[in-house]
């Protein structure tokens, strides 16, 4: 929102409110968490539906991760992996 124009604190403020009032929904009153719906309804986001979901997919948000972690099974614990699978079939074998 701060791209489109929003002050940081203003909207910072604006998710603290909702944010407490959504606690105290649920802590209170055993209601639902409705923080989002908060959200999009308030008119000082600008937000629709479709621009909720957009911010709320996951996938936005982990960068390289999965690539990262590819990385290191194959380059890392792969190799250790297959260096010492002769010496558990050799163990195997004498403990037979």
């Amino acid at each position: 929102m701060c791209k489109k124009g929003g002050d940081r604190q203003e909207l910072h403020e604006r998710i603290r409110v909702h944010s407490m009032e959504a606690a105290k929904n649920i802590k209170v009153f055993g209601g639902e968490n409705d923080l989002l719906n908060r959200i999009v309804s308030d008119p000082v986001f600008e937000l629709v539906d479709d621009d909720l979901n957009d911010i709320m997919n996951e996938k936005n948000y982990i960068g390289r991760s999965k690539e990262q972690v590819e990385e290191f099974i194959n380059d890392v614990v792969e190799p250790i992996i297959n260096k010492y699978k002769d010496i558990e079939q050799i163990e195997a074998e004498i403990t037979v």
